[in-house]
C-alpha cells in the first residue's frame, strides 16, 4: 500500500473491462433505446456493413453483435441476411454470438429465422421486453467468456 498524505492508498486497480455488443440496425430509435437501457451493463456500438465488410471493426472483440432483420409475415427474401451473416461469422477465429432481431416475437418467424439461418446464435423481436433482452446478452456474455 501507499501512503499518501498520512492516508493509506492502495495502487490502482485495474477495472474490468465490460463485454462489448454490437448493433447492426437500420431503426435508429430502436438502437437508442437499446443502448440506453443495455449500457449500464455493456459497451454498446453501432456498427454497420461497411465497417465489417472492409475491417474497419474488428469482429473479434465483440462478444455479440445484434443483427437487425426485417423478417415480417410475407414471404422471407433472407439471402441479404444470410450473406451478413457468414461473412461476420467466417472473418474471425472467435466469432460473436450473433442474436438476429426481427419486428414481431412470433414462433413461425423464429423457426423460419433458425432453419434458413443455422449460424445465427438466437432470435429476439423488437416487441419483447428489454428486460429479457438483458438477461440473454448475460447469459451470452457468460457463455462466451468460459
Amino acid at each position: 500500500m501507499l501512503k499518501l498524505g498520512g492516508k493509506k492508498s492502495s495502487a490502482p486497480s485495474r477495472k474490468k473491462a465490460r463485454a462489448k455488443i454490437g448493433i447492426l440496425e437500420m431503426d435508429r430509435q430502436w438502437y437508442q433505446s437499446v443502448k440506453r437501457f443495455l449500457c449500464p451493463n455493456f459497451e454498446i456500438s453501432a456498427i454497420n456493413f461497411q465497417d465489417i465488410l472492409f475491417n474497419r471493426v474488428d469482429i473479434g472483440e465483440y462478444h455479440s453483435i445484434l443483427v437487425g432483420c426485417g423478417i415480417r409475415y410475407e414471404p422471407i427474401d433472407i439471402s441479404a441476411t444470410l450473406d451478413l451473416v457468414t461473412i461476420i461469422k467466417n472473418l474471425s477465429a472467435k466469432p460473436p454470438a450473433l442474436l438476429l432481431i426481427t419486428d414481431y416475437a412470433d414462433s413461425q418467424i423464429t423457426l423460419q429465422a433458425r432453419s434458413y439461418l443455422p449460424q445465427i446464435d438466437g432470435v429476439f423481436a423488437k416487441d419483447q421486453d428489454l428486460a429479457l433482452l438483458l438477461k440473454i446478452m448475460k447469459i451470452i456474455v457468460k457463455q462466451k467468456c468460459n
